[in-house]
């Protein structure tokens, strides 16, 4: 059996459990109006095991999608897709800025 260290209660907030402390920490993500408006070259806040944050250049978006070079992310919630990994490990917490002041250039510093 695979452990469960998420639960999607809905698609603007998540569960996590806290493995250390056993308890479930609630987060609100942006809502999907908000996904929506993330166009490329804005740099948006990745929170890595819902806890780190960690900046991304968005790279490309389509209607279900938004792609920060490596990672993509679900469009209408925010949370990584990623087939590899059975649990939710991160989700975009914020646009940091809109538009790229370096160019739309994916090996940015935020890469």
């Amino acid at each position: 059996m695979k452990p469960d260290h998420g639960v999607l209660k809905d698609l603007k907030t998540f569960l996590i459990k806290d493995i250390k402390h056993r308890e479930l920490i609630p987060f609100i993500g942006m809502s999907e109006e908000e996904l929506k408006n993330i166009e490329v070259g804005d740099i948006v806040e990745r929170m890595l095991g819902f806890m780190i944050p960690d900046p991304k250049l968005v790279t490309a978006v389509d209607e279900d999608t938004i792609t920060c070079s490596f990672w993509d992310f679900d469009r209408k919630t925010g949370i990584e897709i990623d087939d590899e990994i059975p649990t939710k490990v991160s989700y975009i917490r914020r646009v940091i800025s809109k538009g790229n002041i370096r160019g739309k250039d994916s090996n940015a510093k935020f890469d």
